[in-house]
């Protein structure tokens, strides 16, 4: 739990200490900031993730990432520009304390055609834009840290003429866990990295499709400090992601990405399937 990662990180540590090179804390909204280490090894890994993600939509190749810089550890921002090198993509390290103004002249500037950031800033930037967002030239904007809606796509659609997309993740993972391709049928996730259970958050035990149920993680690919069924804190309501997703939207589909990657649906076309994360942490990386 981030209780225990919290009070003493080095008991998860699974490699000498001085092979960890990256640490990334959450943000501390609720309580001490959890330190999250990781390997050179497991660091290039996991933007390679956000890398894949990226190389994944079409005509992306210029991209504004557009995250506030906390602190010196909590630097989501930063690790998801690396992603973006990972896809041999030019981006762009800006943040949401950036005046919507300066934001988007650097957009014109430098021909930015994917925008990365929280829906309330995208949507604060859309509102008080004083130019036709559409001529930008944006084709797509990748939200997370909040939680939004199908409203909100539709009205950032309509205004930049761009595709919005849902990314899920959480500082314990390395600000990745599972996106939405241009299908927009649900978030898709890399099972050779992340097995993901949801569980009847009193007793542990695993529930069927459709119960309300907490999202628990287990990394597979980190050696430095790998986590097991490790408790988010977040709820699904509706009990509809996953290994669970997939059994009721059907068919499994698995894309050969150009980092040589399987990622996998989790999510469907349907309203409803699209999961739905109850959070109660500030620093999660959500997008719905």
């Amino acid at each position: 739990t981030g209780v225990q990662t919290c009070a003493l990180p080095i008991s998860f540590f699974c490699v000498p200490p001085d092979r960890l090179t990256h640490v990334i804390t959450t943000a501390g909204t609720t309580g001490r900031a959890k330190k999250i280490f990781f390997t050179t090894d497991d660091m290039n890994h996991q933007t390679r993730i956000i890398g894949t993600n990226l190389c994944r939509l079409p005509g992306a190749s210029r991209v504004m990432v557009m995250f506030d810089l906390v602190n010196a550890t909590w630097s989501a921002g930063a690790v998801v520009r690396q992603g973006v090198e990972m896809a041999d993509m030019f981006g762009l390290l800006s943040t949401n304390q950036t005046p919507p103004d300066k934001q988007l002249q650097l957009i014109r500037e430098f021909d930015i055609n994917v925008l990365m950031s929280s829906p309330s800033y995208i949507h604060r930037l859309t509102l008080e834009a004083d130019t036709d967002l559409k001529a930008l030239g944006v084709k797509y904007i990748v939200l997370s840290a909040q939680s939004w809606t199908e409203n909100l796509r539709a009205e950032l659609q309509n205004a930049w003429g761009a595709t919005v997309l849902d990314a899920y993740a959480a500082n314990e993972f390395g600000c990745g866990i599972a996106s939405e391709c241009p299908r927009q049928d649900g978030l898709h996730i890399s099972e050779a990295d992340f097995w993901i259970e949801i569980l009847d958050p009193e007793t542990g035990e695993p529930l069927p499709a459709g119960r309300e149920g907490e999202i628990v993680v287990t990394t597979l690919s980190r050696r430095g400090m790998p986590l097991v069924r490790y408790r988010i804190g977040d709820v699904v309501p509706m009990g509809v992601i996953v290994m669970a997703a997939i059994f009721i939207i059907g068919a499994i589909l698995l894309e050969q990405t150009r980092f040589g990657r399987h990622l996998r649906p989790i999510g469907g076309p349907e309203e409803s399937a699209r999961p739905r994360v109850q959070r109660d942490r500030a620093s999660l990386w959500t997008g719905d």
